[in-house]
């Protein structure tokens, strides 16, 4: 969902009830299962969140993923974060970007040369994105080497997946599991 007023979303949940004569499908929508509210109560700084880096060593390019941390980052990276937008002047509000990002409401000011806009939650607005579900594959394939993958990752951590206008990728657990609860989310 999204609402435009706040540039926020959120995800929902329907419990699909088939009938007895298996005509009818209804849908129910579990209130309890709410990414946006687990995300709004989560602690900025225990989230995963992670960037996508490069760097080249002469003409190969490596990529990869680091936490998104201040300290985590690159120089060229922290030089675009020090700026309100790619043709603004240095602000040096880099690192409170960066937590801003990562879910920290500290900047979340109505005026001043250091605020942030405010959120009504930390989840942005999901608009022409899918919510994809995965999860543990099917056992309908018998060849042996789909049931070696099968027992491999017949007990993976059912999770959906959904782009957000906050930037980010975000995959949320579908149900309590693991190290996780229902609808929170495991990384962005």
């Amino acid at each position: 969902t999204y609402d435009s007023a706040s540039w926020t979303g959120d995800i929902e949940r329907r419990i699909a009830n088939i009938a007895s004569n298996a005509k009818e499908i209804n849908l129910t929508l579990d209130k309890n299962w709410n990414p946006a509210q687990k995300l709004n109560n989560r602690n900025s700084s225990t989230r995963k969140i992670f960037i996508g880096l490069q760097s080249k060593n002469q003409s190969t390019i490596n990529y990869r993923a680091e936490s998104f941390y201040w300290n985590n980052l690159d120089d060229t990276v922290k030089v675009q974060l020090n700026k309100a937008s790619i043709s603004s002047d240095r602000d040096s509000l880099g690192e409170a970007r960066v937590n801003y990002i990562r879910g920290s409401r500290e900047n979340e000011k109505v005026t001043g040369i250091d605020a942030f806009r405010i959120r009504n939650s930390l989840l942005g607005d999901i608009i022409n994105s899918g919510v994809t579900h995965s999860g543990p594959p099917t056992n309908k394939f018998t060849s042996s080497s789909y049931q070696d993958f099968y027992r491999t990752y017949s007990n993976r951590l059912p999770i959906v997946l959904t782009g957000a206008n906050d930037g980010m990728l975000h995959a949320f657990s579908v149900n309590q599991g693991g190290n996780f609860s229902a609808a929170e989310e495991i990384f962005a």
